[in-house]
């Protein structure tokens, strides 16, 4: 018996669908309808939702929901939708009815995929937040069964699963966990996905097992064993002797998480003399010999790159520092490492509009290139200073109103600019300073092609930087340069690349030359000499002077100055020293990096004061030239 239902309205046909279930005439089998009312754009899709989930609700099968719907969306749009769409929400509203009537939708099934399904759109009425801790139960017993929870000491939560070995970053904005929770048909835009979320992390963070976990390599310090990324779930492991052994995430404790992507590469065996590193990627630089022979900006620049793969082994780390005018391919050294690492899709980033956004580049990366620094932001140097020590981010603890964890730094970081603006001391200290030169005229390269042959080769260049990270760590198992001592400022650095040269006469030498570039342009940046050149020429020679009266004589000059120029420039002094402290510092500091220009002698004197006697040096009158320049074109030396 057929038994058909006339749609004028949706109460309409609710009324008429009990009558025939009452009357016990079987199923509805044909659906007529007369439209009263039309459905304008914009309103379309919902409302045959809703006629579509009411259908079916009455037992109607595919075929005639389909069927139905298709003609509905004739009959009641102003503009009918595209059968395509039509049909897509058909298969959708079938896909969860009648849960109640098929055995294998009850909630009795084992799958928890299922059953967090029959939760989400079960019809009966219960809790919304009982449903929700109903659900994040159902996927925290069923991930407990499956792998297990990790917690750092910066109470970051991982997952890590038996079957796929990859530990998995729990947080709401990562990718690879949305992914993770739409298996369980849980997607970002419901509301039960911020409180599973939470639900999970909690767990975690209470019976979670503590553990480190990596973003591409690590360096074991006491096993003297290295790894190394180079799959979701893989990596290679690297001992002083043998080839690197292929092994799964987990293998010896080592932990590697989904927050550095990495393009899978494999080790092989290079037999040729090619020097990959060299070729394919330090080649790509003109250096410029103004300050350091290009020969030991080739090796700094080598040594920083194998680094990488030693973290621990550097607690302080060297911010990579090129600079160079535009079209001398400054950003191309550091593309070309971050695309070796990860992969073709890997590249530079650009300073954020936030610093609070740079912590989190920071916070999620093993070496983050930041392309054309040459913006000055107000905190930025501080910042510097603590990446390059690895010093701590604050942040608030998680599900807490005032307490405070550290988050500890230990990325690598890459600035390329088209002039070093540094003026702290403690700064440029610790940067590896390499200028480039513009490419001659028609010998530019594209890009693309560059790269091309980049990742063609990458499996040879990660393959080579391997071999030398072996060859290093030889030399630490012969304990080679034990009580290791330097004149340079980053002792960590310094030892690595004494152990890469494995000569440490020619390495000393050539850190001392970069000690003295980063000396060079701490000087050129600072618009300090000129000052005290003016002062020199505007006090008594010979007397001496304590730091607070050098100082305000020094304001005094700035609040007469009228020069518009001069007036900008003095602007830069104010904002470098704010007070007499930080200027007494800085003067200390460069007492005897301006010794040709400025001979600065000191005594102790009234209230045991440090007084400060300010003479011409034999090149002054160098410096005097280029003040005057200075205050015309308001511009630093």
């Amino acid at each position: 018996m057929n038994n058909k239902v006339n749609i004028i309205d949706i109460s309409a046909f609710l009324s008429q669908c009990e009558q025939i279930k009452k009357e016990g005439k079987g199923g509805i089998t044909r659906v007529e309808y007369n439209p009263t009312s039309s459905f304008e754009e914009g309103e379309r899709h919902d409302r045959l939702v809703k006629l579509a989930g009411s259908l079916s609700r009455q037992g109607l099968d595919l075929a005639t929901l389909t069927d139905t719907l298709l003609s509905l969306n004739d009959s009641l749009c102003t503009v009918p939708l595209p059968d395509k769409e039509v049909r897509e929400i058909a298969k959708s509203i079938d896909k969860y009815k009648n849960y109640e009537r098929n055995p294998e939708l009850r909630e009795e099934t084992n799958d928890t995929k299922q059953q967090v399904k029959n939760i989400l759109y079960s019809s009966k009425r219960i809790n919304a937040n009982l449903k929700k801790q109903k659900i994040a139960d159902l996927i925290i017993d069923d991930l407990s069964k499956n792998g297990k929870f990790i917690k750092t000491e910066g109470e970051e939560c991982y997952y890590l699963s038996n079957e796929t070995h990859e530990t998995l970053h729990i947080d709401l904005e990562n990718r690879n966990y949305q992914g993770w929770m739409s298996f369980y048909g849980i997607n970002p835009q419901l509301p039960e996905y911020k409180f599973i979320f939470n639900a999970i992390t909690i767990y975690c963070l209470h019976t979670g097992e503590l553990s480190e976990v990596f973003k591409y390599s690590h360096y074991d310090i006491k096993n003297n064993v290295q790894y190394t990324k180079c799959s979701r779930n893989q990596f290679y492991k690297l001992t002083e002797t043998g080839k690197p052994e292929l092994c799964y995430n987990g293998t010896d404790g080592v932990l590697f998480s989904d927050i550095v992507e990495v393009q899978p590469f494999e080790y092989q065996n290079i037999e040729s003399d090619v020097d990959y590193i060299d070729e394919r990627i330090i080649s790509l630089c003109n250096f410029n010999e103004n300050m350091v022979d290009a020969e030991v900006q080739v090796g700094l620049a080598k040594a920083f790159f194998i680094s990488l793969f030693m973290p621990e082994f550097l607690p302080t780390k060297p911010i990579l520092t090129v600079s160079g005018t535009k079209g001398s391919g400054k950003s191309t050294l550091e593309r070309a490492m971050v695309k070796t690492l990860y992969g073709h899709k890997a590249d530079v980033c650009a300073m954020p509009g936030k610093l609070e956004d740079l912590d989190v580049l920071v916070a999620n990366a093993h070496f983050l290139p930041i392309d054309n620094l040459d913006t000055h932001k107000d905190g930025l140097s501080d910042k510097l200073a603590v990446y390059a020590t690895g010093g701590k981010i604050r942040k608030r603890k998680l599900f807490t109103n005032s307490q405070i964890h550290e988050e500890k730094i230990d990325a690598f970081l890459g600035i390329t600019t088209m002039g070093v603006t540094f003026k702290r001391d403690d700064i440029l200290q610790r940067v590896l300073l390499l200028s480039v030169k513009p490419i001659p005229a028609n010998s530019y390269i594209a890009e693309t092609e560059l790269f091309e042959n980049i990742i063609k080769d990458r499996n040879k260049i990660l393959s080579q930087l391997l071999n030398e990270v072996q060859k290093i760590l030889q030399k630490i198992s012969k304990k080679k340069y034990l009580g290791f001592k330097t004149s340079f400022r980053m002792a960590d650095f310094a030892k690595f690349y004494t152990l890469f040269l494995d000569e440490y006469d020619a390495a000393e030498q050539n850190l001392k030359k970069m000690t003295k570039c980063q000396q060079r342009t701490g000087l050129d940046n600072d618009i300090i000499i000129s000052y005290l050149a003016e002062f020199i020429h505007n006090s008594k020679e010979g007397a001496f002077y304590n730091a607070n009266e050098i100082y305000n004589q020094l304001i005094i000059m700035i609040e007469q100055s009228e020069d518009k120029g001069h007036f900008i420039y003095n602007n830069e002094f104010i904002k470098s020293y704010k007070s007499v402290h930080a200027f007494a510092k800085r003067l200390n500091n460069i007492k005897s990096e301006i010794a040709e220009f400025i001979q600065i002698d000191t005594r102790q004197g009234r209230a045991n004061q440090t007084e400060y006697q300010l003479l011409k040096g034999a090149k002054f009158d160098e410096i005097s030239r280029v003040y005057k320049i200075a205050i015309y074109t308001g511009s630093p030396i």
